[in-house]
């Protein structure tokens, strides 16, 4: 588990060195997304290995929203504009990550 802790962390490190708390941009946006992903992430392992299995489930969940929602912002032109305007639905994301990578239609 150690090595797994060490890859998330610096992996968080990479995405947090390109976030700016006031920019709008794509690469700053999604880095900020990711690194909220990987932070759920975690903290969901560590729900699960405390067998708080409920609350692991909805934190996973969340984790997927996220991702789907950096997949919408990545292929769908307007949608980081619509993001930033607090109009981008993750019901739609999801829609659209399913689009995007076929397995994940029958995970989600």
């Amino acid at each position: 588990m150690q090595d797994v802790s060490v890859l998330i962390a610096e992996a968080a490190g990479l995405l947090i060195s390109n976030v700016s708390l006031d920019a709008a941009s794509y690469r700053e946006t999604t880095a900020g997304l990711l690194s909220s992903a990987v932070s759920t992430f975690v903290a969901s392992l560590i729900l699960a290995r405390q067998d708080f299995r409920r609350q692991y489930g909805s934190m996973a969940r969340g984790v997927i929203e996220t991702l789907c929602t950096v997949i919408h912002i990545a292929v769908e032109k307007g949608a980081l504009e619509r993001f930033h305007a607090d109009d981008l639905q993750s019901t739609k994301s999801i829609g659209v990550a399913k689009r995007v990578i076929e397995p994940l239609g029958p995970v989600l």
